[in-house]
Protein backbone atom coordinates (compact mmCIF):
# COMPACT_ATOMS: atom_id res chain seq x y z
CA UNK A 1 0.00 0.00 0.00
CA UNK A 2 2.86 2.39 0.72
CA UNK A 3 4.13 1.97 -2.83
CA UNK A 4 0.71 2.91 -4.20
CA UNK A 5 0.63 6.04 -2.09
CA UNK A 6 4.24 6.94 -2.92
CA UNK A 7 3.70 6.64 -6.67
CA UNK A 8 0.14 7.96 -6.77
CA UNK A 9 -1.37 4.69 -7.97
CA UNK A 10 -5.13 4.49 -7.44
CA UNK A 11 -6.32 1.62 -5.25
CA UNK A 12 -9.47 0.45 -3.50
CA UNK A 13 -9.25 -0.17 0.24
CA UNK A 14 -12.17 -1.88 1.97
CA UNK A 15 -12.79 -1.73 5.71
CA UNK A 16 -13.06 -5.53 6.07
CA UNK A 17 -13.26 -8.56 3.85
CA UNK A 18 -16.68 -9.26 2.42
CA UNK A 19 -16.64 -11.30 -0.80
CA UNK A 20 -19.66 -9.50 -2.28
CA UNK A 21 -18.14 -6.09 -1.51
CA UNK A 22 -14.83 -7.13 -3.10
CA UNK A 23 -16.55 -8.41 -6.25
CA UNK A 24 -18.65 -5.25 -6.44
CA UNK A 25 -15.52 -3.09 -6.08
CA UNK A 26 -13.72 -5.02 -8.83
CA UNK A 27 -16.68 -4.52 -11.15
CA UNK A 28 -17.30 -0.87 -10.25
CA UNK A 29 -13.70 0.34 -10.22
CA UNK A 30 -12.31 -2.00 -12.91
CA UNK A 31 -9.64 -3.32 -10.54
CA UNK A 32 -6.75 -5.10 -12.24
CA UNK A 33 -4.82 -6.54 -9.28
CA UNK A 34 -6.01 -8.39 -6.17
CA UNK A 35 -4.07 -9.86 -3.26
CA UNK A 36 -5.64 -11.99 -0.56
CA UNK A 37 -5.53 -15.02 1.67
CA UNK A 38 -6.59 -18.46 0.41
CA UNK A 39 -9.85 -18.45 2.40
CA UNK A 40 -10.75 -15.17 0.71
CA UNK A 41 -10.32 -16.65 -2.75
CA UNK A 42 -12.44 -19.66 -1.77
CA UNK A 43 -15.22 -17.26 -0.69
CA UNK A 44 -14.83 -15.16 -3.85
CA UNK A 45 -15.21 -18.31 -5.96
CA UNK A 46 -18.39 -19.26 -4.11
CA UNK A 47 -19.97 -15.79 -4.38
CA UNK A 48 -18.96 -15.28 -8.03
CA UNK A 49 -20.63 -18.58 -8.92
CA UNK A 50 -23.77 -17.60 -6.99
CA UNK A 51 -24.00 -14.08 -8.47
CA UNK A 52 -21.62 -13.40 -11.34
CA UNK A 53 -20.12 -9.93 -11.68
CA UNK A 54 -18.06 -8.52 -14.51
CA UNK A 55 -14.50 -9.12 -13.32
CA UNK A 56 -12.87 -9.04 -16.76
CA UNK A 57 -10.63 -6.16 -15.65
CA UNK A 58 -8.63 -8.46 -13.33
CA UNK A 59 -5.15 -9.25 -14.64
CA UNK A 60 -3.32 -10.52 -11.55
CA UNK A 61 -4.60 -12.34 -8.46
CA UNK A 62 -2.09 -13.30 -5.79
CA UNK A 63 -2.74 -15.61 -2.87
CA UNK A 64 -0.42 -15.36 0.13
CA UNK A 65 -0.27 -15.89 3.87
CA UNK A 66 -1.10 -19.60 3.85
CA UNK A 67 -1.06 -22.62 1.58
CA UNK A 68 -3.73 -22.24 -1.10
CA UNK A 69 -5.75 -25.45 -1.53
CA UNK A 70 -5.18 -27.03 -4.94
CA UNK A 71 -8.93 -27.17 -5.64
CA UNK A 72 -9.16 -23.38 -5.25
CA UNK A 73 -6.22 -22.87 -7.63
CA UNK A 74 -7.68 -25.35 -10.13
CA UNK A 75 -11.19 -23.84 -10.12
CA UNK A 76 -10.16 -20.19 -10.13
CA UNK A 77 -9.30 -19.79 -13.85
CA UNK A 78 -12.63 -21.20 -15.04
CA UNK A 79 -14.57 -18.69 -12.92
CA UNK A 80 -12.32 -15.60 -13.12
CA UNK A 81 -10.57 -16.18 -16.44
CA UNK A 82 -7.04 -15.83 -15.05
CA UNK A 83 -4.77 -18.04 -12.91
CA UNK A 84 -4.51 -17.62 -9.17
CA UNK A 85 -0.85 -17.10 -8.30
CA UNK A 86 0.44 -18.38 -4.96
CA UNK A 87 3.41 -16.79 -3.24
CA UNK A 88 5.56 -17.59 -0.24
CA UNK A 89 7.47 -15.12 1.91
CA UNK A 90 4.82 -12.50 1.23
CA UNK A 91 5.48 -10.77 4.53
CA UNK A 92 9.23 -10.64 4.14
CA UNK A 93 9.60 -9.90 0.44
CA UNK A 94 6.10 -9.74 -1.08
CA UNK A 95 6.75 -13.07 -2.77
CA UNK A 96 9.48 -11.70 -5.00
CA UNK A 97 11.95 -14.26 -3.72
CA UNK A 98 9.79 -17.32 -4.21
CA UNK A 99 7.53 -16.68 -7.18
CA UNK A 100 8.34 -16.41 -10.84
CA UNK A 101 5.83 -15.57 -13.54
CA UNK A 102 5.22 -18.59 -15.69
CA UNK A 103 6.25 -20.92 -12.88
CA UNK A 104 4.67 -24.35 -12.91
CA UNK A 105 3.17 -25.79 -9.76
CA UNK A 106 2.89 -29.39 -8.70
CA UNK A 107 0.64 -30.99 -6.14
CA UNK A 108 3.06 -33.19 -4.16
CA UNK A 109 0.24 -35.63 -3.34
CA UNK A 110 -0.69 -36.20 -6.98
CA UNK A 111 0.91 -39.28 -8.54
CA UNK A 112 -0.29 -38.39 -12.07
CA UNK A 113 0.95 -34.78 -12.03
CA UNK A 114 4.11 -34.12 -14.01
CA UNK A 115 7.07 -32.65 -12.22
CA UNK A 116 8.84 -29.47 -13.26
CA UNK A 117 10.62 -29.59 -16.59
CA UNK A 118 14.04 -31.24 -16.31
Amino acid sequence: MLAYISFGVPFVLLERFDPDAVLHAIERHHCTWLAGLPFMYAALLQRQRAHARNVDSLRTCISAGDVCPSEVQEQFPSVFGIPLRSTWAATEALGSLTYGFGARTRNQNCKKCPGPPG
